[in-house]
C-alpha cells in the first residue's frame, strides 16, 4: 500500500496538463489514474488493484486521505499546489477544447450519457469531436473497443467506478489506440450536473467527499461511514509496522 501512495504525486493542472501535452505532441500513450481511500480499502487491492497502480507511471493524488497517508508513512511529502482531481479533468477539456481534441467518454448509465450529451456542450461548446458509452459491458466487448478505436479520439476519460475502471483498462490497454486516457470515477456524474459541485471554499479544503455524500446520501454513506475508520485503521497498522 505504502508503494502504491508514494506513487501518486500528481496533485495540479499544471503538472498534469503538461504529461498532456508531450504525450499529444510526442504521438506516445499516456495513462492517468487517480487514487483516493475508497482504493486502499477495496476487497480487490492487494490481488488485483495493487499491481495494477504499481505498473502506472502517472497517478492523480486524489483527496485529504491521500495526503495525509502520505504525510505520515512516507518520506515524499506533497508540498506544492494540490487541486481537486476534478478540477484537474475540467482543466484536460478545456485545452482540449482550445486544441480541437476529440474525446469519447466512458461510463455510467444510458440516462447519464444522454444528459451528459447535453450539458457538456453548454460547458465546453467548442468541445466538438465528442462520442459517449455507457458503462454497463462486458470487459471483453469488442463493439465498444471497436468504437473507441474508430472514433479517433484523442482523449479517453473512463468513469466506471472501482475497481470496474481499472479492471477494464488493465484488460484493454493494449487493444486500444487511444493516445491519452484517464480514469475518472464520478466525474462524470459532476459534468453531467447529475451530482452538483460543491462550493469552491469546500473544494479547497479538500471535503468535496462530504458535499458529495449529502447530495447522494443514499449510495454514498456506506463509503464513508464504514470506509473512513477502516482507512484510518489500515493506516495506523502500515505506521506502526514501518516503525517497527
Amino acid at each position: 500500500m505504502i508503494e502504491a501512495i508514494q506513487k501518486a504525486n500528481l496533485t495540479n493542472s499544471t503538472e498534469v496538463l503538461e504529461i498532456v501535452k508531450l504525450a499529444y505532441k510526442n504521438k506516445e500513450r499516456v495513462e492517468i489514474c487517480y487514487l483516493n481511500f475508497h482504493h486502499l480499502i477495496n476487497p480487490k487491492w492487494t490481488a488485483t488493484l495493487k499491481p495494477i497502480f504499481l505498473d502506472k507511471k502517472y497517478i492523480l493524488a486524489d483527496g485529504v486521505g491521500i495526503t495525509f497517508s502520505k504525510k505520515i508513512l512516507t518520506e515524499n511529502h506533497i508540498s506544492k499546489i494540490i487541486e481537486p482531481v476534478t478540477d484537474i479533468y475540467y482543466s484536460i477539456l478545456k485545452y482540449a477544447e482550445i486544441n480541437k481534441f476529440n474525446v469519447f467518454f466512458l461510463g455510467g448509465n444510458e440516462e447519464l450519457i444522454h444528459k451528459l450529451s447535453f450539458t457538456i456542450h453548454n460547458k465546453f461548446p467548442e468541445l466538438i469531436n465528442l462520442n459517449f458509452e455507457h458503462g454497463y459491458l462486458k470487459y471483453d466487448d469488442r463493439d465498444v473497443l471497436d468504437k473507441i478505436n474508430n472514433s479517433s479520439s484523442d482523449i479517453l476519460f473512463i468513469g466506471m467506478g472501482v475497481p470496474v475502471q481499472e479492471e477494464w483498462l488493465s484488460q484493454n490497454e493494449s487493444k486500444l489506440n487511444v493516445p491519452i486516457i484517464i480514469t475518472c470515477g464520478g466525474f462524470l456524474k459532476f459534468l453531467s450536473d447529475e451530482t452538483p459541485r460543491a462550493p469552491f471554499w469546500i473544494r479547497n479544503i479538500g471535503f468535496e467527499w462530504l458535499h458529495r455524500m449529502i447530495f447522494d446520501f443514499r449510495h454514498l454513506w456506506k463509503r464513508y461511514f464504514f470506509g473512513i475508520p477502516k482507512f484510518l485503521f489500515l493506516i495506523a497498522k502500515c505506521y506502526f509496522r514501518k516503525k517497527n
